[in-house]
């Protein structure tokens, strides 16, 4: 019983809770090697003057606001994401843009502890270390094997605007939760406002908020016309959220902008997008899962068969359940098919990613529940079911990870399902020299800058380490000294042209 109970729990609690800690530290100091790239100097470039003319926080923030306006006009009408877009940390100093992936995965870290605690806790009215097990084992799934860690974590422009909003989403499924659990209506207002907040970022986070959302009201909503008491409280609670979040989504897609953008995509039906969705999500599920995605099954199984053991939950109808939470994990890939006939850039793909990890957790556990019960409800037919139930259920969960297995082994070589953690290349990285050298690099072309002597400034390219690659290089300036990412720093350092010399061949 000891693998199964309350010791399992406790001790499984430390242990991955501990290494899920010490996997973050070596990707927490690598961000001291980062620099800013690309689009955060051609969104910043205003604020960033604005600041080192006036230095007053409201004349940065005032041209903020006026490069949101412009680009709500003639590009994008994700009004919260232009913003914080245009107001990367580098404003204030270089330091503040390596401490920035630290924030940013210490957010998206709470945000699944927190969500988790709302469904563990509150919902399955399950103890601390369940939580604490499986909201460890999540991360480090999330953090560990991410197809591009540097788009997600490292690149302020592109890990705010989908890494950073899906952790606000996370925080408000998991704040959603425990106001309809409390029946808490002084939450309604806080929720309100963080719907707008999130309807003006990306639309992969947004969709699966709507539809969610809108279950919720019709699940409510049936309850009220049933005249079930206390419903009508929370029937009325998601509607006032739901209005906040639609009024922001249609501010966001009816600006003028997005229609200019959207002549130069090329667009699909929406038929086509939620086929190409379901499609390209189920094939996510055999290229991204491989061995990490066991471990994580096999340590998880006592806790949630402790769990579904304790709880009152009957696990109805877990087709459809399990169905439709695969349907709302689709609906994130269906923006980017629908809009531009493909699954969008790689930062895209992260969010995608996550959003797999939640709800594979979320089906093997509904699943898993759904045999417990209707073993426990048949265990007359079966001794061994009566005498050693834990054990039948252990069995089970350990035919399902066999069963995905064996699948694996046929879709896809197992010699391509194991993924060298990412803390693994940032130990490498850090004790080889490597970040060390490409932050040298960085540090001369920066010495360079702001060297008064120098106007018009040539830098070397970058010799980069190959397993920096997509981690913490994700692109260099222009051989075009006429380049408009050039042009922004070159007036920021007050240099008459910068550029990068041709590469040697």
């Amino acid at each position: 019983m000891l693998l199964f109970g309350e010791k399992y729990e406790k001790y499984a609690a430390r242990l991955f809770l501990g290494l899920m800690l010490l996997c973050l530290i070596p990707m927490i100091i690598l961000g001291f090697y980062n620099h800013p790239t690309g689009d955060d100097y051609h969104y910043g470039y205003a604020a960033m003057m604005a600041w080192k003319e006036s230095g007053s926080i409201m004349e940065m923030l005032k041209a903020a606001v006026a490069g949101t306006a412009e680009q709500f006009q003639i590009w994008q009408g994700t009004y919260s994401a232009m913003f914080l877009m245009h107001l990367p940390p580098q404003i204030f100093g270089d330091i503040f843009y390596k401490v920035y992936p630290g924030i940013l995965l210490a957010c998206f870290v709470t945000s699944i502890f927190y969500l988790l605690h709302s469904l563990i806790c509150t919902m399955l009215k399950a103890g601390r270390n369940a939580w604490i097990v499986t909201s460890s084992l999540v991360v480090l799934l999330c953090t560990q094997q991410v197809p591009l860690c540097g788009e997600t974590f490292y690149w302020y422009n592109g890990s705010m605007y989908y890494t950073g909003f899906l952790a606000c989403t996370f925080w408000f499924w998991g704040a959603l939760i425990g106001m309809l659990a409390k029946q808490a209506m002084k939450r309604m207002v806080g929720l309100a406002i963080l719907a707008l907040f999130i309807a003006g970022g990306n639309y992969v986070s947004l969709l699966p908020t709507l539809i969610i959302l809108a279950l919720l009201i019709c699940h409510y909503g049936y309850g009220y016309v049933k005249k079930k008491n206390p419903v009508k409280r929370e029937f009325v609670m998601l509607l006032v959220i739901f209005f906040c979040m639609m009024v922001g989504f249609m501010i966001s897609v009816l600006a003028p902008g997005n229609a200019l953008r959207q002549a130069t995509s090329w667009k699909i039906s929406p038929v086509s997008a939620i086929a190409k969705s379901i499609y390209y999500s189920a094939r996510y599920y055999i290229y991204w899962n491989g061995v990490w995605s066991v471990l994580f099954v096999i340590f998880i199984t006592p806790i949630f068969i402790h769990v579904i053991r304790n709880c009152k939950w009957k696990f109805r109808y877990p087709i459809v359940v399990c169905g439709l939470i695969f349907g709302i994990y689709c609906s994130a890939s269906c923006p980017t098919f629908y809009a531009q006939n493909n699954g969008g850039a790689a930062r895209v793909f992260c969010m995608v990613y996550y959003l797999m990890i939640l709800t594979q957790t979320m089906v093997y556990f509904y699943g898993l529940g759904a045999l417990c019960r209707f073993l426990e409800a048949h265990k007359q037919k079966w001794e061994m079911m009566e005498k050693r139930p834990v054990t039948v259920c252990w069995l089970a969960g350990m035919s399902v990870l066999l069963l995905s297995c064996l699948i694996l082994s046929i879709c896809r070589p197992w010699k391509e399902a194991y993924v060298k953690p990412h803390s693994v290349t940032a130990i490498q990285v850090l004790t080889n020299g490597e970040a060390a050298y490409y932050e040298e690099q960085y540090q001369k072309r920066l010495s360079m800058l702001q060297d008064d002597s120098v106007s018009e400034v040539i830098f070397e390219p970058y010799d980069v380490p190959e397993s920096l690659y997509y981690y913490l290089y994700l692109g260099d300036l222009s051989q075009d000294k006429c380049a408009d990412e050039n042009c922004k720093i070159a007036d920021i350092y007050n240099k008459r042209s910068v550029m990068v010399a041709p590469s040697l061949p």
